[in-house]
């Protein structure tokens, strides 16, 4: 009754009644993330109105175009911040550490060569990506780009901050993931740290 009652309705009704309609096929997801229902009837909408598909056709692809929003959700970018403790006595070997190639070598990647504002990171012998410098304090942080992420609201940084009362310093990255990459993200990340404590002393 309700799919004769769409052949009858303005489009712009009609999709209300396509939200409702296939509510319950959310899985209740609705009540976390009410735009997956949207979504999901939009889509609806327009292979029904627009590509003038038949309805049972629609109803028998509704678990494909739902599983494509779900996709497109968990792709979705999270930001990262991860803060670690470091033995550190000297902000001078932790600065060059973070911020100059030789220091980055250590820890960060292979091999680092840097242009004015561009940094070339290299793995192996094969794999390579490049990141601009968009900010930079001394003896606070670095703050890189990659040229092919995309994004620019993106950024990866790396900051330090020191206590006055107890002299520890703090090693701090913010970072950006696909959502369904972040603890595989943060796992890379405290791998690297690691890498600095060793090689470092801190």
């Amino acid at each position: 009754a309700k799919i004769r009652l769409l052949f009858n309705l303005p489009k712009e009704i009609s999709f209300f009644f396509l939200y409702f309609y296939f509510l319950p096929f959310c899985n209740g997801n609705v009540s976390r993330s009410p735009a997956l229902t949207i979504a999901y009837s939009k889509a609806m909408h327009r292979i029904f109105f627009v590509k003038n598909m038949p309805m049972p056709f629609v109803i028998r692809n509704k678990v494909s175009i739902l599983a494509a929003v779900r996709i497109r959700k968990t792709m979705e970018r999270q930001k990262i911040h991860l803060q670690y403790s470091l033995n550190a006595t000297s902000k001078s070997i932790l600065w060059n550490a973070i911020s100059t190639p030789s220091g980055l070598e250590d820890w960060f990647a292979d091999k680092v060569q840097s242009d004015d504002k561009t940094v070339t990171f290299y793995w192996g012998k094969t794999e390579s990506r490049s990141a601009a410098i968009i900010a930079v304090r001394a003896y606070s942080f670095i703050r890189f780009r990659w040229l092919d992420g995309g994004n620019e609201r993106e950024y990866f940084e790396i900051r330090m901050t020191n206590s006055e009362l107890t002299n520890d310093f703090t090693l701090e990255i913010t970072d950006f993931a696909n959502a369904d990459e972040v603890d595989d993200s943060c796992e890379l990340w405290n791998s690297e740290v690691e890498t600095l404590r060793r090689k470092c002393g801190f």
